[in-house]
């Protein structure tokens, strides 16, 4: 999952590739690993007993947070990932992200 798109493959499934995500909620089963990039700050998720952060985060080669979740028991939660606005007054400020996942 990146801020703005993601990849979700079913055990089975032939892949799809990335798709964007267009706001509605993402269906994922218990037992899926999400791994989120986020630039710049670290994403949280909103309900740790639906879906809990595995580990700590770490840096991709491309700067990117990254953290892993567990969906560990059906419900709904989301994960945040931050706005950010850089010192730097020519770079356009990185709006906060929100992705909703339905687990089951």
């Amino acid at each position: 999952m990146r801020e703005y798109d993601y990849s979700y493959t079913p055990v089975g499934a032939k892949p799809t590739g990335y798709l964007q995500y267009n706001g509605a909620p993402i269906d994922i089963n218990v037992g899926t690993t999400v791994e989120m990039f986020a630039n710049y700050k670290k994403s949280v998720s909103s309900d740790v007993r639906v879906l809990k952060p595995v580990g700590k985060h770490s840096k991709d080669p491309n700067g990117s947070d990254v953290v892993l979740y567990d969906a560990v028991t059906p419900g709904t939660a989301t994960i945040t990932a931050p706005g950010f606005c850089s010192d730097i007054h020519t770079i356009p400020c990185v709006p906060t992200i929100t992705v909703t996942l339905n687990i089951s």
